[in-house]
């Protein structure tokens, strides 16, 4: 046992970790605004004070992580251990206007989280679009 935890302890003080993480969306699916979880529904009003939320659509996401950690055990051994993560999870695309007119589009996670928010204004007949990803 004392031996095992050395070697954990070991490998743990000279290790390098990487990880890579991809996602992919299946095409979604518009809802009624009154199907978006509550959670959902209160971070894109937040995110956007003052919005009538219109429309929504839902999809889901596969987010795939995966870690390799490099290193060298205690002894000099190169070690390398890569560990992978999937998790699905549902997005929301939100859409609405301000009183002000401005039109934004909100993805948030079921649970609240806020992915990304864009306005979009018109500015002499063409379409601009600004986008803020939040972590």
């Amino acid at each position: 046992m004392l031996l095992a935890l050395t070697f954990v302890l070991g490998c743990a003080c000279c290790m390098k970790s990487k990880c890579a993480t991809k996602k992919e969306k299946e095409k979604g699916k518009e809802i009624a605004v009154s199907q978006v979880p509550k959670a959902a529904m209160e971070a894109a009003q937040n995110a956007v004070k003052g919005i009538n939320l219109t429309e929504a659509e839902v999809e889901k996401e596969k987010v795939r992580t995966v870690c390799t950690q490099e290193g060298k055990t205690t002894d000099g051994k190169e070690h390398q251990t890569q560990v992978e993560k999937e998790k699905v999870q549902m997005v929301y695309t939100l859409e609405g206007k301000t009183t002000d007119g401005k039109e934004y589009k909100i993805e948030v996670t079921a649970d609240g989280k806020v992915l990304e928010v864009s306005q979009e204004a018109k500015d002499n007949d063409k379409k601009h679009e600004k986008s803020k990803e939040k972590e």
